[in-house]
């Protein structure tokens, strides 16, 4: 006789016939209309990744970063049943569910929160995000708050990523960022050659979009795919082609068909900051590849210099880009990007330059609404805080960097702090990867093809994945150097 089935698994079956259940008559909610249809969805969908998490963490981390690439096109796609809102309740549904494993971990396996010097730094730097939320110069208690969104709720995945993703989890990761990038690069590119569906144009046509001038490129709109705005996508395809290109590296020849659709939509994307980190990604794991650091340093210069080549060369076979305004702007940008008349760099490095000097000015930071949306939910006044003619965004203080945000946002401390962090994460990648620790490899690839926006909240799905790649960076350099201890220990003969 079969033993009977024990309670965690009869439970878990039970949560998802519930979840399902649930599910359904959500849906017929959402058909039918009405005020509640955004939290009704939101509450169907947490319920199922929610449901999953506990079960299978890792498959819940996957499921939750497939939703968060999709976030911004399930709020459009309710606007023919329901009005826009920026306190939409789908985006607390990832957060919920990082909180969910963060609970696991931690409350109920006794894991320990800060065992190395990574998770210490983030741990301090979570902390000092909601001490922020206090901070007398940032537009109120509200925006503070509001802002937890965009600088607190990334940092959770860390902690789920550090405690769940093993190798193979991280390897699937990267085949469904592939495979979805092939999914947005069409979307985009019908949004631009063909036209924006109804749920784009209607999201286009809301007042609070039409602020955002950059979208406009001589007269034409950017595709944005399934995000919220054309730099995610951008980014995101970036990364895509620079995993793909990983795949190949790992002699993984199916990887090469989806690159030159992935080249065309990061091209037509129209923004040069992700085509410039893609190349870098591109160029580090290529050396990386060969797994001696001076010939990696060496491959990935002569990669560089072979990138910047085939810009100059594609300038001066298509000087206007072809008639097309967003190869143009690429083409033109990069082949010159010291004219101000063609690139934005020194309105960049300004912009950096000014976040890090406000890091002084004020050293205590300007709260966490200072550098992102939030800012419009208080009466932030940020920007005028900033010393420079530019800014991103009505009350915002945003640098349109990370680093440079951190000294605004957190002060001279936190800035410092943040730096730290970047530059040590980094660092410990690649030192795990010619320790012989390979799926490194692919996670210096994706930090690297965003770096500068790994604490850009905005960006929902990048921020997430960025961070729960960050804490598989811990998880192993942790791992690491207990096995190195327990080596040293071995008593020799």
């Amino acid at each position: 006789m079969l033993p009977p089935l024990p309670r965690p698994q009869r439970a878990s079956v039970n949560a998802a016939a519930l979840a399902v259940g649930l599910t359904a008559f959500t849906s017929l909610l959402v058909v039918a209309g009405g005020p509640g249809i955004r939290l009704s969805a939101a509450f169907a969908i947490g319920l199922l990744l929610m449901t999953l998490a506990r079960a299978r963490p890792a498959l819940g981390i996957l499921a939750a970063f497939v939703f968060l690439v999709l976030l911004a096109l399930v709020r459009r796609l309710l606007l023919g049943v329901s009005d826009w809102t920026s306190g939409d309740p789908l985006i607390l549904v990832a957060p919920v569910v990082a909180l969910i494993l963060i609970a696991k971990a931690f409350a109920l396996d006794r894991r320990p929160i800060a065992p190395d010097l990574i998770s210490r730094l983030v741990l301090i730097l979570l902390l000092m995000t909601f001490a922020q939320v206090f901070n007398p110069l940032g537009g109120g208690i509200g925006a503070g708050i509001a802002g937890l969104v965009f600088m607190a709720f990334p940092l959770f995945w860390f902690f789920a990523g550090r405690e769940y993703l093993e190798d193979r989890d991280v390897e699937r990761l990267m085949a469904i960022i592939v495979t979805l990038g092939i999914a947005v690069a069409l979307y985009g590119l019908w949004q631009l050659l063909i036209g924006h569906p109804p749920w784009d144009q209607a999201w286009l046509e809301l007042p609070n979009v039409e602020s955002f001038s950059s979208l406009d490129v001589g007269g034409s709109i950017r595709g944005f795919g399934t995000f919220s705005g054309f730099l995610e996508y951008g980014l995101f395809l970036g990364m895509a082609l620079a995993i793909a290109v990983w795949f190949v590296l790992e002699g993984k020849l199916v990887a090469l068909l989806p690159i030159p659709l992935l080249a065309v939509g990061l091209v037509m994307s129209g923004h040069r900051q992700p085509l410039l980190f893609c190349f870098l990604a591109i160029a580090a794991m290529t050396g990386m590849r060969t797994g001696r650091p001076k010939t990696a340093l060496l491959v990935a210069s002569v990669a560089g210099v072979l990138g910047i080549g085939m810009v100059f060369a594609a300038s001066a076979v298509l000087p206007e880009g072809g008639g097309n305004a967003f190869v143009g702007r690429q083409v033109q940008g990069l082949a010159d990007p010291l004219n101000p008349n063609s690139s934005t760099l020194f309105i960049h490095a300004e912009l950096a330059y000014a976040g890090i000097k406000a890091g002084f000015t004020h050293p205590f930071g300007l709260g966490t609404s200072a550098t992102n949306a939030a800012a419009g939910v208080g009466k932030s006044e940020a920007d005028e805080k900033l010393d420079t003619e530019h800014t991103l965004g009505e009350g915002s203080a945003s640098t349109d960097l990370d680093f440079s945000n951190a000294f605004v946002a957190y002060g001279a401390v936190g800035g410092v702090l943040y730096v730290t962090l970047l530059l040590t994460v980094l660092v410990t990648a690649i030192r795990l990867y010619f320790r012989g620790t390979l799926i490194m490899l692919p996670i210096v690839g994706v930090l690297l093809a965003n770096i500068g926006q790994w604490h850009n909240g905005g960006n929902y799905a990048l921020s997430a994945l960025v961070w729960m790649l960050i804490g598989v960076v811990a998880a192993r350099w942790y791992a690491d150097r207990a096995d190195q201890r327990r080596s040293d220990a071995r008593p020799v003969g």
